[in-house]
């Protein structure tokens, strides 16, 4: 999915790189696939917003989930960022 059905998709495709938290993400997962709960312990953000940051840089294709049961496993889309 890209940044797709918005008014201005150029400006929130930059926007969403435009935010500390996302590189922070980004960064991590770089390293390896992560969980949410992974990501907001290791980042120290909470959990919540970790989720509302994992969803925009979904949206924009930089990162990509795996659900295994229950859980929802993030890791970097090697087609945009490699």
């Amino acid at each position: 999915m890209k940044c797709i059905n918005l008014d201005k998709p150029h400006q929130f495709f930059f926007e969403t790189l435009g935010n500390q938290a996302r590189w922070d993400i980004i960064h991590l997962l770089l390293k390896k696939s992560h969980r949410v709960t992974d990501i907001a312990e290791k980042l120290g953000y909470e959990q919540s917003l970790v989720s509302h940051h994992l969803r925009r840089l979904e949206t924009c294709g930089f990162v990509k989930v795996k659900t295994n049961g229950t859980e929802r496993i993030y890791h970097i889309n090697k087609e945009t960022i490699g």
